[in-house]
């Protein structure tokens, strides 16, 4: 496991750029874990009222699970059940298995399993967003920001053709399945904050944002193969074709929101919030909804009854009620 980093910066600018590797071996023979990764931050102050930053990061990981599952005659369970007093191989190359010893249940010998048959999976994840805020006048600012993750992930799985009770009778199978999730998101709101002598004190805010995910899958599969050598490489060299399936959906949010919080004496507190979502996810008449909320609260800690207390040093009451919902 290796881990690199370089940052540097100055009171208006920071950067930080970070690679990583790490592989690990895992318990079964032949299975393992590998990971690249990267990620690159930056913040900085373009001008006194203008200020931008975000982050990129990206990692790639295949796993070799190998063989998974808890029923049938896997590898876990061959483990225990194989017979100690047959070769692993035979001398002429061949696999001692205990399906070849007369009246025997059958199987395969753990290290024929973990040799020939495969289960990779593999990982590749791009995440990153950028910020812009600018202050465009005393207490108002106003910050935009734009986020995306997307993530590939491939699953390629093979079975040898010699694999007793797993893929002989099949004569090796073969598959490949392949997923992509695409998500971004966009941010927008303005803030005020203001304070009215030296009592009263507002904060309001003011925004809408973006949200969609596409997603689209794809598998395929095949089996009786005439050789080993092209695994799950070359799918159209097994005779028996299986159906595939594919998949693809799509969803997005819209939403607009509000909040203003009053504070009085710093001890008394009023909150309003207000929130206007759309879904793709419903039907044109039934698109949006609107969640509302209030609440108030009293910072008791802050009276003078209580604010010299050497057994409590923050007490504050809250009562709020409001609508809630969601897209599922």
């Amino acid at each position: 496991n290796h881990q690199i980093g370089i940052t540097g910066g100055n009171a208006d600018n920071s950067f930080g750029a970070y690679l990583g590797y790490r592989n690990d071996n895992g318990l079964l023979l032949n299975s393992y874990l590998e990971r690249f990764s990267g990620r690159f931050v930056f913040d900085t102050k373009i001008k006194p009222w203008l200020r931008m930053g975000g982050n990129l990061g990206y990692h790639n990981q295949e796993e070799n699970i190998v063989d998974q599952g808890t029923g049938g005659l896997n590898s876990v369970r061959m483990i225990t059940e194989s017979f100690s007093f047959l070769p692993v191989k035979f001398p002429d190359g061949t696999w001692g298995d205990n399906y070849l010893y007369p009246g025997a249940e059958g199987g395969s010998n753990p290290v024929h399993i973990l040799t020939d048959r495969k289960l990779l999976y593999n990982t590749q994840t791009l995440l990153g967003d950028v910020y812009v805020n600018i202050d465009l006048a005393p207490g108002l600012s106003f910050k935009s920001q734009l986020g995306v993750n997307i993530v590939t992930r491939g699953q390629r799985e093979y079975s040898g053709r010699s694999l007793d009770q797993i893929s002989r009778n099949q004569n090796g199978t073969a598959n490949q399945n392949n997923s992509r999730e695409n998500f971004w998101s966009s941010e927008n709101y303005f803030t005020y904050k203001t304070k009215i002598g030296s009592d009263h004190s507002i904060e309001a805010l003011l925004g809408l944002s973006w949200q969609e995910n596409n997603y689209t899958f794809f598998s395929a599969s095949a089996q009786n193969f005439s050789t080993d050598f092209f695994e799950y490489n070359n799918l159209g060299q097994g005779s028996q074709q299986n159906a595939s399936s594919s998949t693809r959906n799509r969803f997005s949010l819209n939403s607009y929101f509000g909040r203003i919080n009053y504070v009085f004496k710093e001890k008394y507190l009023l909150t309003f919030t207000g929130r206007a979502d759309a879904s793709s996810k419903f039907g044109e008449e039934n698109k949006w909804g609107y969640f509302p909320s209030a609440a108030i609260g009293w910072r008791v800690s802050e009276e003078d009854f209580l604010k010299n207390s050497d057994v409590i040093s923050n007490m504050k009451l809250r009562a709020s009620i409001g609508a809630t919902g969601n897209s599922e």
